[in-house]
């Protein structure tokens, strides 16, 4: 068996890590709607795919008196401290794959650099064979490369976007494809094998597959 992971969302809380990165903008009189509409115009720019220079050149043009240099230094050390973001139930988890000595790679979206600096400062790297972070919205072009080593019936995919679950198991049929779906923010798909609300759930269904 191995497991595919997907980090926002699912092992870690984004939604509480984009509310405190929001307020980094927030202090300087830039309001969570303006700055939500500037950040999708920066990820739109850059094919749909966060990144910080992006977002923080956006920002400049519509608040020139703007310190950037200040507002990369705020946000870097808000990475720093991303393992309070993560979920409760994500080492519980990792900690029960590496005692059953079940693989697990982290399949994660966004820029390397500042996806990858969430993921560093997580904790959590340690618990993969692999963490991979992809540039393009579509994530089963990244199944490639596990798949060389695994066949795709002894996989099992976790991500909680609708979109990109439904897009694996289309291209992907044989791969065991699981929605987390923590809390109501995520649109639910009817399309996968299963959805799950926690990890507690997901230990149940692996010890039935």
């Amino acid at each position: 068996m191995v497991i595919i992971i997907d980090f926002d969302g699912v092992l870690f809380n984004d939604r509480r890590f984009k509310e405190d990165f929001r307020r980094i903008f927030g202090r300087l009189g830039i309001t969570p709607e303006r700055d939500r509409c500037l950040y999708e115009e920066a990820k739109k720019r850059n094919g749909g795919i966060y990144h910080l220079r992006h977002h923080l050149t956006v920002l400049k043009k519509v608040y020139p008196r703007m310190n950037t240099a200040a507002s990369e230094k705020k946000i870097g050390r808000l990475l720093k401290r991303s393992v309070k973001y993560v979920y409760k139930d994500s080492i519980s988890f990792l900690e029960f794959l590496k005692r059953r000595k079940i693989n697990a790679f982290l399949l994660s979206t966004g820029s390397p650099a500042f996806q990858g600096e969430k993921i560093k400062h997580s904790g959590l790297a340690g618990y993969f064979k692999k963490v991979i972070v992809v540039t393009s919205c579509s994530k089963s072009g990244a199944f490639a490369g596990i798949m060389r080593r695994y066949s795709a019936k002894d996989m099992i995919f976790i991500d909680d976007k609708k979109e990109v679950v439904e897009e694996v198991k289309k291209k992907l049929p044989k791969v065991f494809v699981v929605q987390m779906r923590r809390g109501l923010s995520q649109e639910k798909s009817y399309k996968t094998d299963a959805v799950i609300k926690n990890f507690v759930q997901l230990k149940r269904l692996i010890k039935i597959k």
